[in-house]
């Protein structure tokens, strides 16, 4: 089963932040996409009203036309001028019409933009690391199941760790590895997991039901160093 959230409080609670962010950004960039939509939609609008009020006088203009047009003798000289002026505002109105209509898609592309814009570049901080701890934390978390995970573990802390953390293990982690150290080998295991938010436990015991006790705060890293140093002058004598 894949591995959502680290073991380790510090570290989970670091994630918790991370995904309550991201879902503020995401509303963010949704209200802000919103918004720029209306600011821009909002002349379409006006242009919209007026387009109505232009309609209606050219109808008005029109009916005057036919009204006149019913007059005699001199009824078709005055409709043609009246027609045309109802002509010119149904044109107006067409356009302005046409116009409001292109703005209206413009406004909504951008607040559509504008919100993918956000969206993609939160995702793009947030989906690498996220997916980067899921993958390996569920990788080590198989491992950890397996038997021999322990030398396998320590033996990955070996080739992997800084030289300084393993310093702290001994004068030399590498003999206490080879000879199976009770104390070195379960310290090397968790050294090569709490990268990744977890923490070394034997989850066949009872003991390693309480992920978040680490071998290495159970036993202070000089005594270890001390007790390889003294099972060397053992071996030694």
């Amino acid at each position: 089963m894949p591995v959502f959230y680290a073991e380790l409080a510090h570290r989970r609670n670091l994630q918790f932040v991370a995904d309550a962010l991201l879902l503020t950004w995401i509303a963010g960039a949704v209200w802000l996409g919103r918004h720029v939509e209306q600011a821009l939609a909002a002349p379409a609008e006006t242009l919209r009203a007026n387009t109505t009020n232009l309609a209606k006088i050219g109808d008005d203009v029109a009916d005057s036309a036919q009204s006149v047009g019913n007059l005699p003798l001199i009824g078709d000289r005055l409709s043609a001028p009246v027609s045309q002026v109802a002509d010119s505002a149904q044109q107006l109105s067409s356009t302005a019409r046409s116009v409001s209509d292109t703005l209206q898609d413009v406004a909504r592309w951008a607040g559509l933009v504008t919100t993918t814009v956000l969206l993609v570049l939160a995702l793009l901080l947030w989906l690498p690391p996220r997916l980067h701890f899921v993958l390996g934390a569920t990788r080590l978390r198989r491992i950890m199941r397996r038997p021999g995970a322990l030398e396998l573990l320590a033996l990955r802390a070996l080739t992997t760790a800084p030289l300084a953390q393993l310093r702290h293990l001994g004068e030399d982690p590498v003999a206490a590895w080879t000879r199976h150290d009770p104390l070195v080998l379960p310290l090397l295991a968790d050294m090569a997991v709490r990268p990744y938010g977890l923490s070394w436990h034997d989850p066949h015991s009872a003991a390693g039901a309480n992920t978040e006790s680490s071998p290495t705060a159970a036993l202070p890293l000089t005594q270890v160093g001390d007790r390889g140093g003294a099972g060397r002058r053992g071996g030694q004598g």
